[in-house]
């Protein structure tokens, strides 16, 4: 009889078989991925090309240019000035399409988007141009764009390799900084450039028609910004910065620390390693489990402090858990003695940052920032902390004559002293406002001196009167690398004026940039 194949060998050979056909599928899909295969992903249809100047025929790279043209037009009225685009002869369009990976979306049989690698030889490859039919935006087409890139993995067999972007997004340094490993510049990992680092960077400077930087553009190694970037003399992509006008402004903090080191025509570049168990680990919801810790110590913190006031550690630990770096110039403390303390104004962690110096300072806030919150037991638990957090309240209607009244009591009988924001409200950045006078005049009726503060934050995450403070604290929490700086300057006489006062704290603020490492826009543009 012929032998009995045991339990064990069967499932030995239909393991084999498995294994067998899973690579064949692997490796068919590897290949209809980049041969130009149309695959259907929800409501779009995608197809991918790899290196298509050395492995399609000279039609197909026409109509593949033909396609990414018209989706240029739709998208920003012209035709980019980018090497792909404009090639002319069959040798141009190979040389061009010979280190390029690119997806083209479809939508109801209409070609709407595409993404457009650029790829080296270190492994690298440059997350390049992403370009949107205006009548397919808002529907996160263009992050397709990350699935070409980690396709890339599948290409190389490899579980990383470098990348890099360029741009002006907040959007687009956002989902760097959080998918990909040790980026450079980063908004939520504290990273120091590494080598490799400036190795790409002055790689990819050397190729900038791919990548459609101007060859009159400067690169300052300092913030990776490269300056002149889109500038039209060089060859850079000027019609994305018209294009673009729209994004200046926005609520982001992310996009205010872009406009406070860049003009319109310049661009960043961010330099990273794309690693696929790093990007898997980081889908994972730790980082909104540490926030959601995060917030738990501070209102832990918040609650103990109402229970037990005056807490000089309360203020420290609870920047510490909002992760802001605290600098001082000079004086860290201050005495208990009746002064006015005037200071320049930003956000609400400022009433925090001067109780560091002091915490039985007593602080004038407006009552606009009790409405705020939320009406019933949440507003009524929120008044109580800020009563025990010694909170004097004033209408900026000028109707609370007893404040005047209330800051002489704590002057004159409690013997602490009295914070004013002079501005009468408070600012994203830069130097003071016009500063208000009526904290002098209370000084001089108490006889009691003049303490100027100057406060400066590394970041423009201040708030003007359009931003919601609960968003603003949200972003905050989760940039790294934030630092406030708080200057007590010498005690001045009551006899000086509000302009006496707001000089000297435009001075301190001034000096308290370096001492940040704020590097200013036309310093860099120098």
């Amino acid at each position: 009889s012929p032998p009995v194949m045991s339990p064990l060998a069967a499932l030995g050979v239909a393991l084999a078989l498995a294994a067998g056909l899973g690579v064949a599928g692997v490796l068919w899909l590897r290949r209809s991925l980049q041969h130009g295969r149309w695959h259907r992903l929800g409501k779009v249809d995608i197809r991918r090309w790899y290196r298509p100047g050395e492995r399609q025929d000279v039609a197909t790279l026409r109509q593949l240019q033909r396609s990414m043209i018209e989706v240029c037009r739709n998208s920003v009225g012209c035709v980019l000035q980018y090497p792909t685009l404009t090639a002319e002869t069959d040798e141009e369009l190979a040389r061009e399409y010979a280190n390029k990976i690119i997806m083209e979306m479809r939508q109801g049989g209409k070609i709407v988007a595409f993404h457009m690698a650029f790829i080296s030889d270190f492994p690298h490859a440059h997350l390049g141009l992403v370009m949107v039919d205006k009548e397919a935006r808002g529907q996160g087409i263009q992050r397709l764009g990350l699935l070409n890139m980690a396709l890339i993995c599948l290409d190389w067999f490899t579980y990383r390799f470098y990348v890099t972007d360029l741009g002006f997004s907040s959007s687009g340094w956002r989902l760097f900084s959080q998918h990909v490993y040790k980026t450079y510049p980063n908004l939520y990992h504290k990273t120091t450039p590494e080598p490799w680092h400036y190795e790409i960077a002055d790689y990819m400077l050397r190729r900038r028609k791919d990548i459609g930087v101007s060859a009159k553009a400067t690169f300052d190694r300092r913030n990776f910004v490269i300056k002149g970037s889109n500038l039209a003399e060089g060859g850079g992509a000027a019609a994305l910065v018209a294009f673009s006008g729209t994004r200046i402004s926005r609520s982001s903090v992310a996009q205010r620390i872009l406009e406070t080191q860049m003009h319109p025509e310049d661009e960043q570049l961010y330099v990273g390693e794309a690693n696929l168990f790093v990007f898997l680990w980081r889908l994972l919801p730790l980082e909104s489990a540490m926030l959601t810790l995060k917030w738990m110590v501070i209102m832990t913190m918040v609650v103990y402090h109402t229970l037990v006031p005056d807490l000089s550690w309360y203020y420290f630990g609870g920047f510490r858990a909002y992760g802001m770096e605290m600098v001082y110039p000079d004086k860290r403390r201050l005495p208990s003695k009746p002064a006015v303390w005037i200071c320049n104004h930003y956000h609400w962690l400022d009433m925090w940052a001067v109780k560091t110096l002091n915490p039985k300072a007593t602080i004038v806030v407006k009552k606009d920032l009790l409405s705020e919150a939320p009406r019933g037991w949440k507003r009524a638990c929120l008044a109580w902390a800020f009563d025990k957090c010694r909170f004097l309240w004033y209408n900026r209607d000028g109707r609370d004559s007893h404040i005047r009244d209330d800051m002489k009591r704590v002057l004159l009988e409690q013997r602490n002293p009295v914070v004013i924001f002079a501005e009468g409200t408070s600012q994203r950045s830069g130097p003071p406002m016009q500063m208000y006078g009526g904290g002098i005049d209370i000084a001089r009726e108490c006889g009691v001196p003049v303490q100027p503060l100057a406060l400066r934050y590394n970041i423009p995450m201040g708030l003007d009167k359009k931003d919601d403070a609960l968003a603003n604290a949200l972003q905050c929490i989760r940039i790294a690398g934030k630092k406030l700086a708080v200057h007590a300057l010498p005690e001045m006489p009551n006899t000086c004026t509000i302009d006496e006062v707001r000089q000297r704290i435009t001075e301190a603020h001034a000096a308290l940039g370096p001492y940040l490492g704020v590097i200013e826009k036309e310093e860099l543009h120098e």
